[in-house]
């Protein structure tokens, strides 16, 4: 391992360790030979801008991912580095919302009160629970994370979020202990769960968190806790975790959490954004986008079993499935071979089994990511994740070389270009708006590398108790997870659309190819 020659290598050096969580970096190592993914590149990439004043393109990142390289990178930077995102003045009660929330918001105006976008987390807790300590927890979490507070309302027309001060979340208990038998007190359990899980919020009244508590015997619980998309996303997911495990732990034990400050709320994010995306800063990240989706067909066409209903209900079905570790390891190995990442390869594929099933040659599939594009934002709950929409050209029968190839140039700079919200593409292209489907992507497929170990609270025995009702924004949906050398692939489908039978060829042919 050879060691950094001089400050600037240092400096990257210690943010390469950092974002993978190793202690030491040579400078001639490559970052995905060091276990590194597209996702914590853009963290790489950000922090390098934060720290050092000049942006490193994710292009020329992938092109030279060692320390080495990107300190001779930096030479030819341009400088153009994001505004630094600090607390922003609160000059009054009713701030304005990101433009993520916003869509959120008028969706809620257009169909009503609805649990499409409610994030419902069920937790078996076994062992001797501390409610008191979990209450002061649950508390302190709301006390530190503004959203968890905050409403959403309107002033003269315009969407305002309203952070409330703080105060104890309720957290009814419901006790079916009395109930003798085990299977009944399971199967009331999963009622309650799975009312919970889509019993809408009021977003002008409620807070977007909600917890409850089942008493199933003395050392046997289940907690739920449900929030709002609009307040959240999969990467607070995680954040909650440790935040709640750490903050339960000190409870529990009557000492006093020590958690580090949050540099800044989301708030000040939202209004950042609004602040950064204006003048040259919007204009050439809507540039590129409307460049690269001009002429896109507006629908991607799927055999399905049903006719698109006038409103979609948005109920889902599932079907998973495993690519075993052989195959996992020739995935990694091409990747590698091609300079791309895993999801390359893999989105790659998805969109030669998209062409070969809608016959069009020319596809848009959505890919969310989690946009955590400044350091300062790492570490707050909130509603940051985008959809990136990347168009595939597949005319000319490619080889998946090419096919490939063509998939990382443009899932690089749509990295590049990943500050534009999509909900601002959707406003800047203004396609025909429809009430039966998503405009401009119906189909989204994702490979879910956030670093997320399970929930933990202190000496309890955390598991996982899903509950029953699932809901799917698009007409498809693939999740791809790496687990122990494998990929577990979920395909949910709108059942509005899709029979069971169908999906599951489709996902027997993504194997296949």
């Amino acid at each position: 391992m050879t060691a950094p020659r001089n400050p600037i290598e240092e400096m990257i050096a210690a943010i390469f360790a950092d974002v993978l969580g190793i202690d030491k970096v040579g400078i001639d190592e490559a970052f995905f030979d060091l276990g590194g993914h597209s996702l914590s590149a853009t963290q790489v990439v950000s922090r390098i801008s934060r720290t050092l004043g000049k942006e490193v393109s994710l292009q020329t990142f992938f092109a030279g991912p060692t320390v080495a390289e990107i300190a001779a990178a930096l030479q030819d930077a341009d400088g153009h580095v994001r505004p630094p995102l600090v607390p922003q003045t609160r000059d009054d009660h009713a701030l304005p919302l990101s433009f993520a929330q916003e869509r959120l918001w008028f969706l809620e105006q257009l169909v009503g009160r609805n649990p499409f976008y409610n994030m419902p987390l069920a937790l078996r807790l076994e062992g001797l629970l501390d409610v008191g300590a979990l209450q002061a927890a649950l508390d302190a979490l709301i006390t530190r994370h503004e959203p968890l507070r905050t409403r959403f309302t309107a002033v003269n027309g315009v969407p305002r979020q309203v952070i409330d001060a703080s105060a104890p979340v309720q957290m009814p208990i419901h006790d079916l202990s009395g109930m003798v038998n085990q299977e009944a007190r399971e199967q009331a359990a999963r009622a309650e769960v799975t009312r919970e899980a889509i019993r809408p919020f009021d977003l002008a009244a409620d807070w977007p968190i909600r917890a409850h508590l089942l008493r199933l015997a003395a050392r046997d619980h289940v907690l739920t806790i449900t929030m709002h998309h609009i307040a959240s996303d999969g990467w607070s997911i995680g954040v909650l975790s440790r935040e709640l495990d750490g903050l339960y732990r000190a409870f529990s034990q009557k000492q006093t959490p020590t958690l580090v400050p949050l540099p800044v709320q989301y708030a000040d994010f939202a209004r950042w954004q609004r602040d950064w995306l204006s003048g040259a800063g919007l204009e050439r990240q809507t540039a590129w986008w409307k460049a690269h989706l001009d002429g896109a067909p507006p629908l991607l066409e799927l055999p399905y079993d049903h006719p698109r209903p006038p409103r979609p209900t948005y109920r889902a079905g599932v079907v998973t499935t495993t690519v075993n570790a052989s195959i996992t390891t020739r995935l990694h190995a091409l990747a590698k071979a091609s300079d791309a990442s895993l999801f390359m390869v893999l989105r790659a594929a998805f969109a030669v089994l998209m062409q070969r099933w809608s016959q069009s040659n020319d596809l848009v599939i959505g890919s969310p990511v989690a946009n955590r594009v400044v350091p300062e934002i790492e570490g707050i709950i909130g509603f940051f994740v985008n959809t990136l929409a990347l168009r595939s050209d597949l005319s000319g029968n490619p080889t998946f070389t090419e096919v490939l190839e063509q998939t990382r140039r443009v899932c690089l700079e749509a990295y590049t270009h990943q500050d534009l919200p999509f909900e601002k593409i959707v406003a800047e292209l203004n396609p025909e708006r429809r009430t039966d489907a998503q405009p401009i992507v119906q189909v989204s497929f994702a490979l879910q590398n956030t670093r997320f170990d399970g929930f933990g609270l202190a000496d309890l025995l955390v598991t996982g108790f899903a509950p029953s009702q699932a809901t799917v924004r698009f007409d498809l949906e693939v999740h791809v997870f790496e687990v122990e050398g494998t990929l577990a692939c979920n395909a949910m489908y709108a059942t509005d659309l899709f029979e069971q039978d169908t999906v599951a060829s489709l996902v027997r042919h993504y194997l296949h190819l």
